[in-house]
């Protein structure tokens, strides 16, 4: 009977059966480096334990482009990879999406359906879609920004182009940097510059499991071979997807893979 009361001469805790936490990662095996140019693409963000942040984004260094809608598709192994159903669009492409204003865009998705598998091809990949879209009669998306490349000099506002104020700290009028597409939408004086690349949405891809890697699970921005059809990766206007020197936008991810450790 003492033996049993006995303290033991072990720590419990060096018994203790201790379960490390999964800590997932996202390698982007090629990540991309500007070309194609313009392109559709992933730039992995934060790693936040068994989630990782992806910022897809989109490249215009040539010249500026105009849309009023993006949709994207990933397909990926819903049984290891889960998707956020929180996402952050920017703002500041077609605005917010839950602000409460007239013209907040509408913004759709199936990551419930997709994390569950309802949605999965004959291959057993769940597809995950989303579309952002301008509403009717509000502003569209322009990935230029209008800027006084003259380096007009000042000392007060009236020394600068119409719609510029002048920064009397360093002398030169500050441009406008409205949003533009040609350089007939600035005022007199500017041009429109192309800003080369634009966070569209940053999404949140979770470890539901351990992935056995190398090569980890694929995560694929899927581009639908049937042209006919939307809801793959796309930047549209008036419902058509926007072309440049005759063709659309291509999508590339890099051939991206969720991997994990502990």
């Amino acid at each position: 009977m003492l033996a049993i009361l006995s303290p033991s001469c072990h720590h419990k805790s060096e018994n203790a059966n201790r379960i490390k936490p999964i800590l997932a990662d996202l390698q982007i095996q090629n990540p991309y480096m500007g070309s194609p140019d313009p392109a559709v693409y992933l730039d992995k963000g934060q790693v936040l334990g068994d989630l990782v942040t992806v910022n897809i984004k989109l490249r215009a260094g040539q010249a500026p482009i105009a849309f009023d809608a993006f949709s994207l598709e990933f397909t990926y192994d819903f049984r290891l990879v889960q998707i956020g159903d929180v996402f952050d669009v920017n703002p500041d492409v077609l605005g917010s999406c839950n602000a409460g204003l007239v013209c907040d865009p509408l913004c759709l998705t199936n990551a419930a359906q997709a994390n569950q598998g309802f949605t999965v091809d004959a291959a057993g990949r769940a597809h995950f879609v989303m579309g952002v879209s301008a509403r009717s009669g509000c502003p569209i998306a322009k990935t230029g920004r209008c800027k006084d490349i003259n380096m007009t000099t000042c000392t007060m506002d009236s020394d600068c182009p119409l719609g510029e104020t002048c920064d009397t700290g360093v002398g030169l009028c500050k441009a406008t940097n409205k949003a533009c597409a040609l350089d007939s939408e600035c005022v007199s004086g500017e041009s429109c510059v192309p800003v080369a690349d634009t966070t569209l949405v940053t999404l949140a891809f979770i470890a539901a499991t351990t992935i056995e890697s190398p090569p980890g699970s694929r995560i694929e921005l899927f581009t639908n071979p049937d042209t006919s059809k939307h809801g793959d990766c796309e930047i549209l206007r008036n419902v058509a997807e926007v072309l440049v020197g005759g063709r659309p936008i291509p999508c590339v991810d890099g051939n991206a893979f969720m991997t994990t450790s502990r």
